[in-house]
């Protein structure tokens, strides 16, 4: 449990993300109580929130902050591995992955159509990046007078809302519409950089200036 907490406190694991890599390592040996520390721990925080945490709560919330996650993760770890038997949560995983050699063809069609599907939202993301004003200028579909600005280490649609959410609550921001392939925020409205470096900043995430 403990090795486990070294890796998912600062490592970023969102909470679907997570899901098949306890299952994984159940698989592979880990107990059912580790396996819900990697659930508790690593969605709970980051390297990222940890900064954010520290630097507008201070070192003591901080403390706690992490303090209640460690604890409350080991303490219901240990609760699932010496309370609950291990059959309950491993049976059924081993009898699943048991089964995944016998191949029906609705689960053929099943890939086959849902690799298409990625297929056709990676073909129109890559016509999306490629579109252009008529002046020539690299743009994707926002409003003429949107400012774009270049911000690192969004990686899910959580980090998105948050960039997004964090934006309009700015004095001046009418719209504000982050792309998390493009590494960039376009913002709608009459607003200062700095302000926007400021709240970027305050998130954890990188800030990297006007692009457009």
């Amino acid at each position: 449990m403990a090795l486990v907490l070294l890796f998912s406190v600062p490592m970023y694991l969102c909470a679907t993300g997570s899901i098949p890599i306890a299952v994984a390592l159940m698989l592979k040996g880990l107990s059912p109580g580790a396996a819900l520390v990697l659930l508790m721990a690593g969605p709970a925080t980051n390297f990222a929130a940890i900064l954010v945490v520290r630097k507008v709560l201070g070192v003591k919330a901080l403390v706690v902050y992490l303090g209640t996650i460690i604890i409350g993760a080991i303490g219901f770890g240990l609760a699932i591995d010496y309370l609950l038997p291990q059959e309950w949560f491993l049976s059924e995983l081993k009898e699943t992955a048991g089964h995944c050699g016998h191949t029906s063809w609705f689960k053929i069609l099943s890939s086959v159509l849902f690799i298409l599907l990625l297929l056709n939202a990676f073909l129109g993301k890559i016509g999306k990046a490629h579109h252009s004003c008529s002046c020539g200028c690299r743009r994707e579909c926002v409003e003429n007078d949107a400012k774009i600005y270049g911000v690192k280490g969004m990686s899910c649609n959580h980090c998105k809302a948050n960039v997004e959410r964090a934006l309009l609550a700015l004095e001046g921001v009418r719209s504000a519409t982050a792309k998390i392939e493009a590494c960039e925020v376009a913002i709608v409205g009459d607003v200062d950089e700095a302000v926007v470096k400021k709240a970027v900043e305050e998130l954890g995430f990188k800030f990297e200036g006007r692009k457009l």
